[in-house]
C-alpha cells in the first residue's frame, strides 16, 4: 500500500512549480462546539440537505459533544423495538476502481456488542425508504465490519457485491463500550485487507464491489432487543482514496 496512517498532505517543496499529488481525502473528528453542533443541517433527513443524511425510526439522535478529546459523535437509536439509525455521507464519492489504493478508518466504540446491530465502513446509498429491517438492508454494495447479534463479542468483516457477499471474523473479544480502531484498505478491484487496533483479521478477494459502484461512508445502528439503547459512539472518520 502507498498510503499511510500518516497526513496524506505532501510537501511542495519536492516538485518546485508543480502540482501537488493530493488523494481524495473525507476526514470528520466531529469536532465539539465546532461547525457539527452549531449548524442544524450537519445531519438531514433529506437527501442532499446536509452534509451527511440521517435515516431515523423513533427517536434516534445524533449529537456532537466533547466527551472524547476534539469531539466525538453518538448515535443513539433509541430503546424501542427495532429502532434503527442510519447516516450516510452526502455524495457517494468513492469508487473502486484497478490499480486504485482507498483507506477507510474509524475510531469507535458500541455500547453492547452482541445485543444491537451495527455496521461500520464504506456502503451504497440505501433505498429501502424505510428503516425497519436488516442493517444495509437495501444496500447492494458494501466493504466495512458489522457485529452477530446474540453472538457475544464478536462481529465480522464483509465484503458485499449486489446479492452476493464474503464474511470472515474480525474480532471474538469486543469488549462492550470500548473505543477500537477498525480499518481496512483496499487493493484495487483486487483484495481487501482488514485491521482491528492495527493487526490483520482478514483479506478478502471475492465479492468485491464492481468497478465503479459508487460507495460512501456509512452508519448503522440498531436496537432489536426493546429493551436499553444500544449506541455508537464515534471518534473519527478518515477515508483516503487515489486520485486519477
Amino acid at each position: 500500500m502507498t498510503l499511510g496512517y500518516a497526513s496524506p498532505f505532501l510537501a511542495p517543496t519536492q516538485n518546485p512549480g508543480q502540482s501537488v499529488p493530493m488523494p481524495v481525502t473525507f476526514f470528520d473528528d466531529f469536532i465539539a462546539g465546532g461547525q457539527g453542533t452549531t449548524i442544524a443541517n450537519k445531519f438531514a433527513t433529506t437527501a442532499d440537505a446536509g452534509e451527511w443524511l440521517k435515516t431515523v425510526d423513533n427517536s434516534g439522535t445524533s449529537v456532537i459533544s466533547d466527551a472524547e478529546h476534539g469531539g466525538v459523535l453518538t448515535l443513539n437509536p433509541g430503546t424501542a423495538a427495532a429502532n434503527f439509525l442510519s447516516i450516510q455521507l452526502n455524495g457517494e464519492a468513492f469508487a473502486l476502481a484497478a490499480n486504485r489504493k482507498i483507506i477507510w478508518e474509524a475510531r469507535l466504540k458500541i455500547s453492547d456488542v452482541d445485543d444491537g446491530n451495527f455496521f461500520a465502513g464504506l456502503a451504497s446509498t440505501d433505498v429501502t425508504g424505510t428503516v425497519i429491517g436488516p442493517i444495509l438492508d437495501g444496500v447492494n454494495d458494501s466493504i466495512g465490519f458489522r457485529n452477530v447479534l446474540g453472538n457475544t463479542a464478536t462481529f465480522l468483516y464483509v465484503v458485499e457485491d449486489d446479492t452476493n457477499e464474503t464474511t470472515g471474523t474480525a474480532y471474538t473479544a469486543a469488549t462492550d463500550d470500548t473505543f477500537m480502531v477498525l480499518r481496512f484498505e483496499v487493493d484495487g478491484t483486487d483484495r481487501v485487507r482488514f485491521y482491528v487496533d492495527g493487526a490483520l483479521v482478514g483479506t478478502v478477494k471475492t465479492n468485491l464491489p464492481d468497478s465503479g459502484a459508487a460507495l460512501t461512508p456509512t452508519f448503522e445502528i440498531a436496537s432489536p432487543t426493546g429493551t436499553t439503547a444500544t449506541v455508537m459512539e464515534i471518534d473519527y472518520i478518515l477515508v483516503i482514496a487515489d486520485r486519477d
